[in-house]
């Protein structure tokens, strides 16, 4: 059997860049009403936020992690502005000024995020 430590708030925004902290922040907001819910991993992944909660499956929690992965895809995760995915040896959600001349690939990834965005409207209907 192992452990697993909870990573606070404050933690999790340590993990990403301070353009996601008001991402984090709803998460947060929501997770504070469970006390048994147990935040293991905060991370940036191929461009996009990833919370993993490790806890039993909850469908409307699961949604609302889904949501803000999307959200993450369009918030520069430098400073909170409209972001788009960049190209480079790794993928970063980042607004124009923090791009570095970077081209952005979100039609590429278009196909992948579009359906996602959908996931908010299933949640707010449970």
């Amino acid at each position: 059997m192992y452990i697993v430590e909870h990573i606070t708030r404050e933690q999790a925004k340590r993990q990403v860049g301070e353009g996601w902290e008001s991402l984090i922040d709803l998460a947060y907001d929501v997770f504070e009403e469970d006390p048994s819910l147990v935040v293991s991993t905060v991370k940036e992944k191929l461009g996009g936020l990833r919370i993993y909660l490790d806890s039993n499956f909850n469908p409307k929690l699961q949604l609302l992690l889904d949501h803000l992965e999307q959200e993450s895809y369009s918030t520069c995760e430098t400073c909170g502005e409209r972001g788009w995915l960049r190209e480079g040896p790794w993928m970063k959600t980042l607004c124009d000024e923090h791009s570095n001349g970077k081209s952005k690939l979100f039609n590429q990834f278009k196909e992948f995020i579009a359906p996602q965005l959908e996931l908010f409207d299933e949640y707010n209907e449970l």
